[in-house]
């Protein structure tokens, strides 16, 4: 439907013949509208419902007949259906109000931050935001893409490696990488096992230690693949004989995550001096050109000097290691630990995991992407647009340095091959990114990149049939290709890939995937990268759907018991005397049997 216009809710109700049955529309959850219905001597009568003009989006129209008290069988008495609006693209903007103005005159509906329900967006753009702006919703910005929404990063220097993005859900569906892979990087994770680590984090709470190791854990869940990563625990001394561990697949990094488990509780005297040496003799072993050292302490040392220490930590960063310092605990040495990594450094206060993995991905990003941030305007060109539009160059400054992932368009490059604008198909969507901050872009070039990036217009005339065996699925679209794909999408939220095959000039069929019955929604793509968005309802199975008696099965029952068949009047019928007989001596058999009850 086009949003603002109604449609109309037909459905037929059916139960036992004269009966009257009251029946209500909900739209969303909410009841709208309420009818009485008699049946027949059918049992059946059609009712029909006005659906008031709805916003664009995805809604859920439900008929539901008012069952009477204890209805043995409540799942037949309500059918639903899902329904798309199509109206004005709805995007929504994450630190990105200055673009509001240009997208509403554009025709776009927009609404400020993380919508709440993101399937009912056409394009999502975010402007120099960190991973943390986020919160826990970028598994679900992936998801919007898959199914076919439409992502605009819009740059800043907040976004990609400075912003924590490496890693992450988000960065998945994009077409550039916030760091390259960890081939060639070797990783030292330095934690402090000592006595005071077994302090409250800060009064009241839980131990210091207990933070560090979930910080840590959460470290190994970013390792890039191809990464080597060592774990040093230590007190007074290193514990144990530590060796490498290569990351290269998740069981990799559970054996990581359970070499920072087996590192004991806390006790001992804390000595810093001793394990950042260690870590440098391991260092003189291996080959990688890229060492990060991640020292996890609180630094209060006993009968250690600071020179020491500090002596300690420069010879390691002289075997070319960055070393970056975790202070752990509100009575952390921030001034000693702030000195250990290097003129410059500060250390990363550990307050929850986030920081940690922002702060090693913060670390990782300058330790491999030479300038942080490409200043100045740079010579561009474009590249082959692969299928998506092609976007017309422009000069750009303060370029966030990224890495073009395989496969993605590349428009605009710096005379160093970093990628300024670029755009990859992600599932069914898109995800378009400028690693330029769009505020200072032309609007031409904005425009470009929206349009790029958003969801494309649905097809018209699109229409979905399920068989009544529930088996199947039939398509009605305006499409001249062999196959199109995508997704089938239940009221919560559950995705089944399904794949339609053409099985005449317009007429698309697949087999229809295990969904919940109820309402429904197709996310299809088109060869061409035009979008299906439509609604249908998922049958309840047959058992759940019959309302009268099944006069098959009966006929069936009553010709193996003996009987002459059902009537056709009142369906009842004399018992056969001897079958009645039969059953009365098996009941007196069976109590003679049992006996009487025990007295109690």
């Amino acid at each position: 439907m086009s949003a603002g216009a109604g449609v109309t809710a037909v459905a037929t109700v059916e139960g036992l013949p004269g009966a009257r049955v009251r029946v209500r529309l909900l739209v969303d959850g909410k009841p709208l509208q309420e009818t009485e219905v008699g049946l027949g001597v059918s049992g059946r009568a059609g009712v029909r419902f006005d659906v008031p003009a709805r916003r664009s989006g995805r809604h859920v129209v439900t008929v539901a007949a008012l069952p009477p008290p204890g209805d043995p069988c409540a799942a037949n008495d309500r059918r639903s259906a899902g329904l798309v609006a199509i109206g004005a693209r709805r995007a929504a903007v994450l630190n990105a109000q200055g673009l509001s103005k240009e997208l509403s005159a554009g025709g776009w509906e927009v609404v400020d931050g993380l919508h709440a329900d993101l399937a009912d967006l056409d394009l999502l753009i975010v402007r120099d935001s960190p991973i943390t702006a986020f919160e826990d919703h970028g598994e679900a910005v992936r998801r919007f893409v898959e199914g076919g929404g439409g992502l605009l990063v819009a740059g800043g220097t907040s976004c990609f490696g400075p912003g924590g993005w490496g890693g992450t859900p988000l960065e998945a569906c994009l077409p550039v990488l916030s760091h390259p892979d960890g081939e060639g990087l070797f990783v030292a994770v330095l934690l402090d096992r000592s006595g005071t680590m077994a302090d409250p984090f800060r009064p009241g709470g839980g131990a210091k230690f207990d933070a560090a190791r979930r910080a840590t854990e959460a470290l190994v869940a970013v390792l890039p693949e191809g990464a080597d990563l060592l774990v040093v625990p230590f007190a007074e001394a290193v514990l144990g004989e530590p060796r490498a561990l290569p990351i290269a697949d998740a069981a990799s990094r559970a054996a990581a995550r359970t070499r920072l488990e087996d590192a004991g509780r806390p006790s001992g005297g804390t000595m810093l001096a001793g394990p950042l040496l260690f870590t440098r003799e391991a260092l003189r072993e291996v080959e990688a050109e890229k060492r990060l050292v991640l020292l996890f302490t609180d630094g209060r040392r006993e009968g250690e000097s600071a020179s020491a220490v500090g002596e300690a930590a420069a010879a390691l960063r002289n075997t070319g290691a960055r070393v970056v310092c975790f202070a752990v605990g509100e009575d952390a040495d921030r001034a000693l630990l702030d000195e250990l990594g290097g003129p410059g450094a500060a250390a990363v206060p550990v307050t929850e995991a986030g920081q940690v993995r922002d702060g090693f991905l913060r670390a990782l990003f300058e330790l491999q992407g030479k300038d942080r941030i490409l200043r100045g305007e740079r010579e561009v060109r474009a590249t082959g647009a692969g299928g998506l539009p092609v976007v017309e160059p422009a000069p750009a400054t303060d370029i966030v340095r990224t890495w073009a992932r395989e496969g993605a368009t590349i428009w605009h490059v710096t005379d160093e091959d970093a990628p300024v604008t670029a755009g990859r198909r992600y599932g069914l969507g898109r995800a378009v990114v400028s690693t330029a901050d769009l505020a200072a872009m032309p609007g031409a070039l904005t425009g470009a990149l929206v349009e790029a990036a958003a969801r494309p217009a649905s097809l018209s005339a699109a229409r979905f049939f399920v068989s009544a065996d529930g088996r199947r699925l039939t398509a009605a679209l305006d499409l001249d290709a062999p196959s199109a794909s995508g997704f089938l999408v239940d009221a919560a939220g559950t995705r089944v890939p399904i794949s339609f095959t053409a099985t005449g000039p317009g007429t698309f069929e697949a087999a229809m995937p295990a969904a919940a019955p109820g309402a429904a929604w197709i996310d299809l793509a088109a060869p061409d990268g035009r979008v299906v968005r439509a609604g249908l309802s998922v049958p309840w199975p047959a058992e759940f759907r019959a309302s009268g008696p099944d006069s098959v099965a009966l006929e069936e029952l009553s010709r193996r018991f003996g009987g002459g068949g059902v009537d056709g009047g009142d369906g009842s019928r004399d018992a056969s005397p001897f079958l009645a007989g039969l059953a009365l001596l098996l009941f007196l058999a069976d109590r003679l049997k049992r006996g009487r009850p025990p007295v109690r």
